[in-house]
Order: structure tokens, then C-alpha cells, then sequence
């Protein structure tokens, strides 16, 4: 990852696990032998806290780079997945991997279904993209290479899932934004993520 990744890689070396890699594998040992009975991408506007966040370390510039870029905003993706059991959650890639309760979105949330093959067992979605990706890029976040979308793209295409659509709904092209702010912004925002993967990690 030429650097980046760096404290999440060093969290690995020292527990033997990525951050979000303990929430995965309960994933899986609990429900990986149910089917997929349903499937939506989502995504929703980044705001809030976190923009606000960028935007003050950068003192301004990374909402200039986001329009610079040629984007009014940006989405954070998800996947909201429903199993045969009626169990459903969120599998997302914040600054880790996270597996939450399906909640309700806001009303500038967007959803697009995902055709889930028949049979299809959680166990085996993830697994797939596990041995697609590798453990790190599966697990370790950077905010413009290995990010929510990356994740969410790679987990539809190592289950032949994903479409020419489902692609442009989720894809932003944002190395353009890394571009524009320069090098240094990268890795700072790397440390700061990374360093909060690892203080959450287990939580």
C-alpha cells in the first residue's frame, strides 16, 4: 500500500487481525450458513460530523477539491442484505469493516437492488470477495484508493453481481480529490482513520 495503512498493519501484525476482522468472522460463524434473501446497494451523503471534520483539517480546501473534482457532493455506500431467516443489517467500510442492525436511511438516501444468484449463502458471498481482494484490501481502509466503494464494487463483481448500472450508481472517481488537495493530505487522512479503526476495533 506504498505506506498507507500503516497503523492498521501494524495493529494486524501485533493481534494476528485487521481491524473488523473479529465482527466478520462472528458474522459468518452465526449466520454464514444462511441464503441471501435480499439485497440493496444504498448510498447516502457525506455530512455531518466527518465532513465537517475534513473540511477543518484542510482549512477548506477539501470541499473546494470535491468541486474541483467535478462532483456536487459525495456518497458513502453500503450494502443493506436480508436473509432467509429475516435477519437484515448493514455491511459497510468506514475507516474498518462494520456490521450493523439495518436502520433507516435519510431522505436523500438512495437505493438500488442488488439480483442476488439463487442459494446464494452468506458464508460464500463474503468468502468469495475475501479471496478476491486479499485480507487487506478487504479490510484495510484508505479514503481514495481501498474505501466504501471499492469495497462494495469488489464485493459485487467477485459474485458476478455486479452490473454496467449498479457500477455507475456507485462509482466516483476520487483520486481526482486526492489530486487536487496533494500527497500529504492523503496520508494524514490515512493516519486519522486508521487510528480510529484501530481504537474502535471490538466496539
Amino acid at each position: 500500500m506504498d505506506g498507507d495503512g500503516f497503523i492498521a498493519s501494524a495493529y494486524k501484525f501485533l493481534t494476528g487481525r485487521y481491524p473488523g476482522e473479529k465482527a466478520v468472522r462472528q458474522l459468518i460463524e452465526t449466520y454464514g450458513g444462511h441464503r441471501i434473501a435480499a439485497m440493496n446497494v444504498v448510498r447516502e451523503p457525506i455530512r455531518g460530523i466527518y465532513n465537517w471534520l475534513l473540511n477543518a483539517v484542510t482549512g477548506g480546501r477539501f470541499q473546494q477539491a470535491v468541486a474541483s473534482a467535478g462532483h456536487d457532493r459525495l456518497w458513502h455506500l453500503g450494502l443493506v442484505i436480508r436473509l432467509d431467516n429475516g435477519m437484515a443489517f448493514t455491511l459497510e467500510k468506514n475507516q474498518k469493516v462494520t456490521v450493523s442492525p439495518s436502520k433507516a436511511y435519510g431522505n436523500e438516501s438512495q437505493y438500488r437492488p442488488v439480483r442476488v444468484p439463487p442459494g446464494l449463502t452468506l458464508a460464500r458471498f463474503l468468502d468469495n470477495a475475501l479471496r478476491t481482494m486479499g485480507r487487506e484490501r478487504f479490510f484495510v481502509y484508505e479514503a481514495f484508493s481501498t474505501n466504501c466503494q471499492d469495497f462494495i464494487l469488489n464485493l459485487l463483481h467477485a459474485n458476478r453481481m455486479l452490473t454496467p448500472q449498479l457500477q455507475a450508481f456507485i462509482y466516483q472517481d476520487v483520486a481526482g480529490i486526492a489530486k487536487e488537495l496533494g500527497g500529504i493530505w492523503s496520508h494524514i487522512f490515512q493516519a486519522i482513520t486508521d487510528t480510529a479503526a484501530v481504537v474502535t476495533d471490538g466496539h
